[in-house]
């Protein structure tokens, strides 16, 4: 059951009081967790992408696979190169392959030793890898 209310209207989600002008039907969400909602769907969906494309190469996920899913999702959304006349995945996995192919930072290694009882461990400080 939809009513309009004259005054001002709270968000369902988030509790944020709305302008007395916006149109409120019950149940409903602000503009804003309206588009968290959308982007969260849309993280999913990339995820479900690279996760799909992993398998049909025969990879594991990578341990980095939340670095490379943010990348993708920010292409997509953030940099606003999401075409809904385009295929999903196709796109994704471009994005993917511009994460591939971007310089990535060499780690200026800062080595830091930590031993416990049983052995001495050596590993960088900034980017976390373990001395071999």
């Amino acid at each position: 059951m939809s009513s309009i209310k004259e005054n001002r209207w709270d968000c369902t989600e988030c509790g944020t009081n709305q302008g007395r002008n916006d149109m409120w039907f019950e149940g409903d969400i602000c503009g804003d967790c309206k588009q968290q909602e959308l982007n969260l769907k849309m993280k999913d969906e990339v995820e479900r992408v690279l996760i799909d494309m992993f398998d049909r190469i025969g990879i594991q996920t990578p341990s980095n696979f939340e670095d490379i899913t943010q990348h993708c999702f920010e292409y997509l959304i953030i940099d606003d190169k999401y075409n809904p006349l385009s295929d999903f995945d196709e796109q994704v996995v471009f994005a993917f392959k511009l994460w591939i192919e971007e310089p990535k930072q060499i780690c200026e290694h800062n080595w830091i030793r930590s031993s416990d009882s049983f052995d001495l461990t050596v590993y960088c400080g900034k980017c976390g890898i373990n001395y071999e």
